[in-house]
């Protein structure tokens, strides 16, 4: 059966270099762990429109991996308006709209 009743919750601060760690205790089976970036520090780099605020990991110690270090995909923020030294990279990796490159 499948809800969207939250089991546990906790939240972390990047650090200078934007990485994150977040030490999680307890099984919890099949929950699913969404990792999400709540709020930007830059007034000028807020935006989440992109689909990159958010990833999902098993934490269950009972998922056939032999590590207890789990990597969530790479969350971060934009900007309104790509900078145009980045528009080139930021189309090959498909992370924002066509229109908001050019």
């Amino acid at each position: 059966m499948t809800t969207d009743a939250v089991t546990y919750s906790k939240e972390a601060t990047t650090g200078e270099n934007g990485f994150y760690t977040i030490d999680v205790e307890g099984e919890f089976g099949d929950d699913i762990c969404d990792v999400t970036a709540l709020k930007s520090s830059r007034e000028d780099c807020k935006d989440t429109r992109g689909r990159v605020d958010k990833s999902q990991i098993v934490i269950s110690n009972n998922a056939g991996m032999h590590n207890t270090v789990r990597y969530a995909n790479p969350l971060f923020f934009t900007t309104e308006k790509a900078s145009p030294q980045c528009a080139q990279v930021l189309k090959e990796m498909d992370y924002v709209p066509i229109d908001k490159i050019m």
